[in-house]
């Protein structure tokens, strides 16, 4: 019998968890599956490989369909740091306006991994008041939602189906309503009778979600333009 392999572990602090979690580096069938979501080159078979790359490296029990997508991010940024090296090569398009004609020029640079940092705005909340009695706790846009998440929000049906798809429970001064024991015509029903306003607050939520991103200042080779350039993403990091 051929001896078994041993992997270095190493562990990724996961926000929504509020704990580490044990992972393993990519081995050969990982960087196989990245090859082939690359080749593949769309947003739903990258998000797909990405849930199985995790599920095979995770050494502990995890629900990633679940979990928040910067949360995903974070976890796939540290088993690309880990295994394939700390060094990411991206490519940009200069989009600087020369002589009224766009400079179009290819920046190649390098990100640090170990730049990459979470980042969450101040008045961020996923706690809503609708109003003084009446609350509503989201949850964080995952790999199940992220469909949801590319429609078009100007919409106010999709902005009303983007929220209860979202929502872990609604409260009041006398009790608590989990969102998976709401009929679909009752939790209809509630967000119709919100005000613009109310839905407002909503919008608010989905637009200053955290994040995980990095800067880069890079000149462009054609025109000379001082780029600052922001990676953030899951996409973005894919390379």
């Amino acid at each position: 019998m051929l001896p078994k392999i041993e992997y270095p572990m190493f562990d990724v602090y996961l926000k929504s968890l509020n704990k580490r979690v044990k992972f393993r580096p990519f081995l050969v069938k990982e960087e196989k599956l990245l090859l082939m979501a690359k080749e593949a080159s769309d947003l739903a078979t990258l998000l797909e490989t990405v849930k199985q790359i995790i599920n095979n490296c995770a050494l502990e029990p995890l629900d990633v369909e679940n979990l928040p997508l910067f949360d995903i991010e974070m976890i796939f940024i540290h088993l690309r740091l880990r295994s394939v090296g700390e060094r990411l090569e991206l490519t940009y398009k200069c989009e600087n306006v020369v002589n009224e004609e766009t400079c179009g020029g290819n920046m190649m640079f390098e990100v640090d991994l170990n730049t990459v940092d979470f980042k969450q705005p101040e008045f961020h909340t996923n706690k809503i008041m609708v109003n003084e009695k009446v609350g509503v706790i989201m949850k964080y846009p995952s790999l199940k939602t992220s469909s949801i998440i590319a429609e078009d929000e100007s919409s106010l049906e999709n902005i009303v189906e983007l929220i209860a798809n979202h929502i872990d429970y609604i409260f009041d001064d006398t009790a608590k309503y989990e969102a998976d024991s709401i009929s679909k015509e009752e939790l209809y029903e509630f967000l119709v009778s919100l005000s613009l306003d109310q839905v407002d607050m909503f919008r608010e939520f989905f637009g200053s979600l955290p994040y995980v991103e990095t800067e880069k200042n890079v000149e462009c080779n054609k025109c000379g333009y001082n780029h600052t350039i922001v990676v953030r993403g899951i996409d973005d990091f894919f390379g």
